[in-house]
């Protein structure tokens, strides 16, 4: 049974590789931070280390906290998952994949009747729904304070300086996608 796991592992990385990295790469390369090949290799490299380091909190939270996930229905939920997030980017729309896989394991789960937290599912569709307003928030008062530094430094300086925030930013969204 594991084996019908790989194919779709395989799918849903290639998807989610597609979708998140342009997410924490698109910036910095567009910008001229860093090439296209060094941006692709970090955040492969970055990746790998928010799941070796990070990762196993959400595993833990969706495959056991919020449902125990069955290699009986893990290929068709993954494989689902891997379907829409390519058509979506073939489509050009964003998604959010974390939304699309727990929803395809959602919908496993309740046509096979096993049994889901709804506490947890909870808690995760709350920090859906706060995320976007706490990012806002924060994004809004980093801005301003960083704003009143770069007053204070040379106009030509702010630029290298813009540079090392984006490969910072990129290199902090590329480890949370493993992480996540």
């Amino acid at each position: 049974m594991v084996d019908l796991v790989i194919i779709p592992a395989l799918l849903i990385a290639f998807a989610i590789g597609s979708n998140d990295a342009s997410n924490a790469l698109s910036i910095s390369i567009g910008a001229g931070a860093i090439k296209f090949k060094r941006a692709v290799f970090l955040f492969g490299f970055l990746v790998f280390a928010g799941i070796f380091l990070s990762g196993n909190r959400v595993m833990e939270t969706v495959g056991k906290n919020l449902m125990e996930t069955s290699a009986q229905f893990l290929p068709i939920s993954l494989f689902i998952s891997a379907f829409l997030i390519i058509l979506s980017n073939w489509k050009k729309l964003p998604l959010s994949t974390h939304q699309v896989i727990i929803g395809s394991l959602l919908g496993g789960a309740i046509a096979l009747n096993i049994s889901i937290n709804f506490f947890s599912f909870f808690a995760i569709l709350i920090s859906w729904i706060i995320s976007p307003f706490v990012a806002t928030f924060i994004s809004f008062f980093l801005y301003k304070f960083l704003e009143k530094i770069f007053s204070y430094i040379p106009f030509f300086k702010i630029e290298s300086l813009l540079r090392y925030f984006l490969l910072i930013s990129a290199s902090l969204i590329s480890y949370n996608t493993g992480a996540n």
